[in-house]
């Protein structure tokens, strides 16, 4: 979850937006980054498939790849990004840039559509294109070149979402009376959850069931294609793949996946019996968020009303996303903040739990 409430003594003060003390470990600054993996902890194959979540570390990617001995996997990471798609990035900047409206919608039945190559994707823009000055052709050109690479998740299909579905990453709002579902490994059964508002979320519980149909392709490429999904959708994706092609990917062998060495083992054990402390524990009412080790969002207020009437003027569910006085005191008291989700004109089609 990405924003919590606390408790804290009334007189508790702290920098707003900084990690409380508390939870940093004092004794990390010691380790030293693993050179193997440049600090990712896993292998050239695990770092080239979870990379390729990201169209701005393809880069990396490329780097990477000398390193790695697995061919069909290196072959693989090129096919995807090779990849091009006129998706939401593309139209943002273009109209950004000023790029002319009227030629944007020329282009809109190529929208989100993805190509095997840059040449696949010109073959079908020449006819759109060819009456336009070269200026005009120039500019869009400069704009494919920056921002029409596709990452993994824009060219998921069937196979991928089934993955997804298994482990329980497809959000309850595409499954009618919004239902989470996933598959557990150990039983070898579909479990699915009931997130009913009106009970307690504590009294919520997994239990077996049938395997729940995939929604709609289309509506989840249109998630998954957004900032809102993260990159975990492709972590699981990599992991299948791997195991299905019988790729070794794994932790990095020189650092065991931690990512950083240590001076010494004493050093190490004094990180690793290190235990955080919470803020002093109080009458005060203050949120923080929790998608870094945590840190207070908002002074301590003597009251929840307080609290929730600040953050409706003053505090974000997600990004930039806003709630009510009332919503934020209703998501509070259930500890569970949510943050809607929006189709590719800002319409809102459900929200997310974070």
């Amino acid at each position: 979850m990405g924003r919590t409430l606390k408790r804290v003594a009334l007189d508790f003060k702290w920098p707003l937006n900084k990690t409380w003390e508390g939870f940093l470990n004092p004794f990390w600054n010691q380790s030293i980054k693993c050179t193997e993996c440049d600090g990712s902890g896993s292998n050239p194959g695990a770092d080239i498939l979870y990379n390729l979540a990201y169209v701005h570390k393809y880069y990396d990617i490329c780097k990477l790849m000398p390193k790695c001995d697995i061919e069909p996997l290196k072959q693989f990471a090129i096919s995807i990004m090779n990849k091009k798609s006129l998706g939401i990035k593309f139209f943002n900047h273009a109209k950004y840039h000023g790029f002319n409206n009227s030629k944007l919608e020329q282009l809109e039945p190529l929208r989100d559509k993805v190509f095997n190559s840059e040449i696949e994707l010109w073959i079908e823009l020449i006819p759109i294109i060819d009456s336009w000055g070269i200026s005009v052709q120039q500019q869009l050109n400069n704009l494919i070149n920056e921002h029409a690479s596709a990452s993994w998740t824009a060219a998921f299909g069937v196979e991928e979402f089934e993955v997804l579905l298994k482990c329980g990453e497809i959000p309850s709002d595409y499954f009618p009376g919004r239902i989470q579902y996933r598959f557990d490994e150990e039983e070898k059964t579909w479990i699915s959850l009931d997130r009913d508002r009106t009970k307690d979320h504590k009294e919520w519980k997994w239990v077996p069931c049938e395997k729940p149909e995939l929604p709609s392709v289309e509506l989840l490429k249109k998630y998954f294609n957004s900032a809102l999904s993260g990159s975990g959708s492709v972590y699981y994706c990599a992991k299948e793949k791997a195991k299905k092609e019988g790729w070794a990917i794994g932790k990095c062998e020189c650092c065991s996946g931690e990512g950083h060495v240590w001076p010494s083992k004493e050093v190490k054990n004094q990180y690793d019996n290190w235990t955080e402390s919470e803020p002093p524990a109080g009458e005060g009412f203050q949120l923080w968020e929790t998608t870094s080790e945590g840190s207070p969002t908002s002074p301590v207020f003597e009251t929840l009303d307080a609290l929730c009437e600040y953050a409706a003027e003053n505090c974000s569910t997600f990004a930039d996303f806003k709630a009510s006085k009332e919503e934020w005191k209703q998501m509070l008291g259930d500890d569970m903040v949510v943050t809607p989700m929006l189709d590719n004109d800002g319409n809102k089609t459900g929200v997310v739990f974070i």
